[in-house]
């Protein structure tokens, strides 16, 4: 993996990295596995204690009716569940544009 490579990683339950956000079985039930590192250039890694996880609206019609944001706790950037495609725009709950702060 070279270091332009920008795809996310995520922690599958049992420990190991797997690099899509698909729901995975476990004896316990249904999980979405939760992304290690964040998306700015510095990729810091998203623990519990370093970020923040919140969730928006989506302005699509058809998408997933909305994504989980993972936000970093030392330089705000965010990772979307499911990731953020084409037409897709994140909305905060005042209507504002979700991702034009650049981040």
């Amino acid at each position: 993996m070279g270091s332009n490579d920008r795809r996310v990683w995520y922690l599958h339950p049992d420990g190991y990295a797997i690099d899509n956000d698909h729901l995975i079985q476990t004896p316990r039930g249904w999980v979405l596995p939760t992304p290690i590192f964040c998306s700015g250039p510095q990729r810091h890694v998203l623990a519990a204690s370093r970020s923040t996880l919140g969730w928006t609206a989506c302005r699509l019609a058809g998408c997933s009716r909305g994504h989980l944001v993972h936000t970093c706790g030392r330089c705000g950037a965010r990772v979307y569940q499911p990731e953020l495609g084409p037409g897709c725009s994140p909305l905060v709950f005042d209507g504002r544009d979700g991702v034009s702060d650049g981040i």
